[in-house]
């Protein structure tokens, strides 16, 4: 990402970053997978049928403008980033275009670790590490419960 995408008026880098959605791959990387251009230069690999995170980024190609542009404000290049909760990856490009040095991304749901390590593999970034668990204030394994306008699933964390 070039950072003069967040040095202009918030109107005009969301009009861009939402004419580079638009913009995007049309082919699926997979079976329930689509292909979202974020901040005019990453690809992530999303879940179409997400309502909420994955239609935004699909739609608009940013997350949380207000928050991106904090983030990118206070980071410097060779910066390593941790994004606790990942989901689709939003944060771990946001830091990768800026320069990061490494990004680990930790995501308990395996279908959303899945799509960390297809988009990283597709952005080919080198420093892209994903890990698959929760995080708490203590060890030991936990029932992570997954609720969704299309299912609900129950799937054990470690």
């Amino acid at each position: 990402m070039n950072y003069q995408l967040l040095q202009v008026p918030r109107a005009r880098s969301e009009l861009r970053c939402a004419v580079a959605a638009r913009a995007r791959p049309r082919e699926l990387a997979g079976p329930h997978d689509a292909i979202a251009r974020v901040l005019e230069c990453c690809e992530l690999v999303v879940d179409p049928r997400d309502g909420a995170v994955a239609r935004h980024l699909l739609e608009v190609g940013f997350w949380e403008w207000w928050i991106t542009k904090a983030i990118a404000d206070c980071m410097r290049t060779g910066t390593i980033c941790v994004d606790l909760g990942a989901n689709a990856g939003y944060f771990g490009a946001l830091f990768a275009s800026l320069g990061a040095a490494a990004c680990i991304s930790v995501e308990p749901h395996p279908a959303l670790a899945r799509r960390l390590r297809a988009s990283g593999a597709r952005n080919g970034w080198p420093d892209f590490e994903v890990v698959e668990c929760a995080v708490g204030d203590r060890e030991g394994t936990a029932r992570l419960l997954v609720r969704s306008e299309e299912h609900t699933s129950e799937l054990q964390s470690h």
